[in-house]
């Protein structure tokens, strides 16, 4: 597996079947600036059967690729446990890390549910990479949820079920008011200055 950088404009070209996943995901910075700080910044992820190339956003500029070509199972690390969220890093608490030769990538996705889906594309790609003779085939989910919303009748109620939400409360009308030892609240719209 190779790791490069492009400062290229994103002019993939590649059919719409080549693209397994795409998505925004957190990137773990190097570290190569002065102070060798390790930021998380957002990027916008295309995993293809033998790459994943990452951009600033969607049809912005493409900050660099991975080869998958030799990536195996052991590559793959879901939940380093030497990575685990501190601070106030915008990325989540949802980590995958995927070594390549010269570096280790490290990135975030934005739910628990999300970072399985891409594990399962990326352990897809390294049972391929195992097994020349079996296709990597991109996850069914969207298919699935095409299909339940094509199912469902959009002109009927019973389609989507109901939401039930208990009652909000505010406190908008009630002022915190401080009595040298003890805290009181009151209703401001009635007490006289």
């Amino acid at each position: 597996m190779v790791w490069k950088r492009s400062d290229s404009i994103a002019t993939v070209p590649m059919s719409p079947t080549d693209v397994l996943r795409t998505g925004i995901l957190y990137k773990k910075g190097q570290g190569r600036r002065w102070f060798g700080r390790r930021n998380w910044k957002p990027r916008y992820f295309i995993l293809t059967s033998n790459k994943i190339m990452y951009f600033t956003f969607e049809g912005g500029d493409q900050r660099g690729e991975l080869d998958l070509s030799k990536l195996t199972k052991e590559d793959i690390q879901v939940m380093p446990a030497d990575c685990i969220k501190t601070g106030k890093s915008p990325s989540t608490i949802w980590r995958v890390s995927v070594q390549v030769p010269n570096r280790r990538f490290v990135f975030a996705a934005n739910s628990e549910y999300e970072m399985n889906m891409w594990v399962h594309d990326l352990l897809a790609i390294a049972h391929s990479n195992c097994n020349p003779g079996v296709p990597v085939r991109p996850s069914l989910i969207k298919e699935q949820m095409a299909a339940v919303v094509n199912s469902m009748d959009k002109n009927s109620r019973e389609s989507f079920p109901p939401v039930y939400q208990l009652p909000r409360h505010s406190f908008a009308g009630y002022r915190l008011r401080g009595v040298r030892k003890e805290m009181r609240y009151s209703n401001y719209a009635t007490d006289v200055y």
